[in-house]
C-alpha cells in the first residue's frame, strides 16, 4: 500500500514528504519504527510477512514495523503498527527503546535508506488476543531466542535481511530482558 511519508536528510531531519513508492525507488532517507514483542517465557514474536509485501515478501521477521507517516514520530508509528499488524494496544509507557540505527540496502528494485527506532514491548496475554493484519502478515508464532538463532543459522534465507549487527543486538537485548524477567519472577 502506497502512503505519504516524511523524507529526511542524512541527519534524520525531515526535509519534505513523498509517496513511499517514490522514496523506495529513489533511495531517499526516511524513517521506520519497529516493535519487538516478547513474553516472560523467554519467547519473541516472529511474523511471516505476506507474499504481497514489496519488501521481503514471505520472509520471517521479528515484531511489527512500519514507515513513519507524515506528521508522526517514531513512537506514534510503533503504537499504530502494533495495533494494525497484531491488534495489540501498546501504550507509550510500555515501549522501551532498544536501538536506533541508520542503514541502507538495495533489495530488488527497492533502494531502502532508513533511520530506524526499535522498541521492546512485553506481552504476557493469550496468543488468541493477537489479530494479524492479513495484508501484512501470513502468520505469527512466539519462539525462544535460542531457537530463533539456530533457525537463522541453518536457514538464513528464510529471514528478512536485517544487518548481522541488528540481529546480534536484538538477540542480546532479548536475552538480557529474559534473564531479568526470570530473576523478577523468582523473587
Amino acid at each position: 500500500m502506497d502512503e505519504l511519508i516524511d523524507v529526511c536528510d542524512e541527519d534524520d531531519n525531515v526535509v519534505g514528504q513523498a509517496m513511499k513508492s517514490h522514496v523506495l525507488a529513489n533511495g531517499l532517507w526516511h524513517r521506520v519504527a519497529r516493535v519487538l514483542i516478547f513474553n516472560s517465557k523467554g519467547e519473541i514474536f516472529l511474523q511471516l510477512r505476506s507474499e504481497t509485501k514489496e519488501l521481503h515478501p514471505g520472509k520471517w521477521d521479528v515484531g511489527v514495523a512500519g514507515h513513519v507517516g507524515v506528521g508522526e514520530d517514531y513512537i506514534d508509528t510503533a503504537i499504530r503498527e502494533a495495533v494494525e499488524e497484531a491488534g495489540l494496544d501498546i501504550s507509550k509507557e510500555r515501549l522501551e527503546l532498544v536501538m536506533a540505527e541508520k542503514e541502507a540496502g538495495v533489495y530488488g528494485r527497492m533502494n531502502e535508506k532508513i533511520f530506524s527506532r526499535t522498541y521492546f514491548a512485553r506481552f504476557d496475554g493469550d496468543a488468541g488476543e493477537i489479530k494479524i493484519q492479513e495484508e501484512e502478515l501470513q502468520m505469527f508464532k512466539f519462539i525462544g531466542i535460542e531457537e530463533l538463532e539456530a533457525e537463522r543459522k541453518s536457514s538464513p534465507g528464510k529471514f528478512s535481511p536485517h544487518s548481522e549487527k541488528y540481529w546480534q543486538e536484538i538477540t542480546s537485548e532479548a536475552k538480557k530482558r529474559f534473564a531479568r524477567g526470570k530473576q523478577e519472577n523468582n523473587t
